[in-house]
């Protein structure tokens, strides 16, 4: 109450009858809530409607996402496999050159013991 006596101005409240002013008020108030009504109807009505794209837009964004990082882990996989390949074959050219210079130690060794 006190707030809307707040927004008249003193000139207002003071010439306009009681009964009259209730009226006034009640009026106005009515108004503005059909304002706020039409307002959040529009907005409700806009929410819906981006809220279903929206919805839409982050599925499919989400879905590219989860595509992307399938096809990133493809590719690490293959490279830790090659990179795993790689280690592998090296790994037995060492032990080739292991055994092929531990042979040639048996076989110099052989030819000192005959001379």
């Amino acid at each position: 109450m006190a707030s809307r006596a707040a927004q008249e101005t003193p000139a207002e409240s003071q010439t306009a009858r009681p009964a009259q002013r209730t009226r006034e008020e009640r009026r106005r108030r009515e108004e503005e809530q059909g304002e706020r009504e039409e307002e959040g109807e529009k907005d409700e009505k806009k929410r819906m409607r981006r809220g279903g794209e929206g919805r839409q837009r982050t599925r499919e964004k989400r879905r590219r996402r989860e595509e992307e990082q399938r096809m990133r882990e493809k590719r690490r996989g293959k490279r830790e496999e090659d990179e795993k390949g790689e280690k592998e074959g090296e790994r037995e050219r060492r032990r080739e050159k292991r055994r092929m210079r531990t042979e040639e130690e048996i076989e110099k060794k052989r030819m000192r013991r005959r001379l």
